[in-house]
């Protein structure tokens, strides 16, 4: 079996998402991942501990939507936890033992040059006929993949961006903001489709998966169990039944909520205490 999960805002945490009266002195917390002198991600040691156990017994693949360097500073899952595999860069990139999988990075090389256009024509218009001082703060190309933004949302042209939006959808592109990013995707780079090819390649039966974004929507839909924090815009958006499936929700927010989500794993698994939906 495999549990595949997101990461910001799922199972880890910067300290401003912590939650509504959180902070370190109410809850035990383990840093796991800073750059240079700045501190970036927390767990909970209680999730931390869970997440040990829970890999030890099942296949724990992270996916992430953060490129490959963003997710090489996650020290947790180089010293403690070391996953077999990981999933980087939205589903662009997949690897085995730290190692970018060459028989992947093939597939996704024949996806994009047959369902969408190069991402130099994407991103040539977008900075020709949108990108603005006044409000894209800073923008670059993750690993070749995709192209995302740092912007202020209120001051974004957004009938503009609309029109760029439906535009996109002729190309094979998607256009997605959460918080303060805004996403230029192709449709063939997505996290639903490398955890197929993770479970292909292990001969897992089934998958649980855990996310908070639109992005890890169709991940969470195909699995045999979804789970997502009910701080998410999943949750927020509404958008946790489709079909026949229907997501669960934690009942904690914010850095907590990585403990309900391991917990339901662990029930799902046939471990640990049996929560709502299982």
């Amino acid at each position: 079996m495999i549990f595949a999960s997101d990461l910001d805002r799922t199972l880890i945490y910067s300290r401003q998402a912590f939650g509504p009266g959180e902070t370190d002195s109410l809850r035990p917390v383990r840093l796991i991942e800073s750059k240079q002198e700045q501190e970036i991600s927390f767990m909970t040691e209680k999730a931390v501990t869970e997440l040990k156990e829970l890999a030890d017994r099942i296949q724990f693949v992270p996916v992430t939507t953060r490129t490959l360097e963003q997710y090489q500073r996650i020290s947790l899952f180089r010293e403690e936890i070391k996953p077999l595999y990981a999933i980087t860069s939205n589903g662009g990139h997949v690897l085995v033992d730290g190692r970018i999988d060459e028989e992947w990075q093939w597939i996704m090389k024949q996806r994009l040059e047959d369902s969408c256009m190069c991402m130099e024509e994407i991103v040539g218009r977008f900075e020709k006929d949108l990108m603005h001082p006044n409000w894209v703060f800073s923008s670059r190309s993750a690993d070749g993949l995709f192209y995302y933004c740092i912007i202020e949302r209120e001051l974004a042209p957004l009938f503009e961006l609309q029109q760029f939006q439906q535009w996109l959808g002729t190309c094979g592109w998607l256009l997605y903001s959460h918080g303060r990013k805004l996403y230029v995707i192709p449709e063939a780079v997505n996290k639903r489709d490398a955890v197929d090819f993770v479970k292909m390649r292990s001969g897992a039966m089934r998958v649980a998966a855990a996310g908070d974004s639109v992005l890890d929507l169709d991940m969470l839909h195909q699995a045999d169990v979804g789970i997502s924090p009910l701080h998410g815009e999943i949750y927020q958006l509404g958008l946790g039944v489709r079909g026949s499936s229907s997501i669960i929700f934690t009942e904690q927010q914010g850095i907590r909520a990585a403990e309900d989500i391991l917990r339901s794993v662990n029930a799902f698994t046939g471990h640990g205490t049996t929560q709502a939906g299982f």
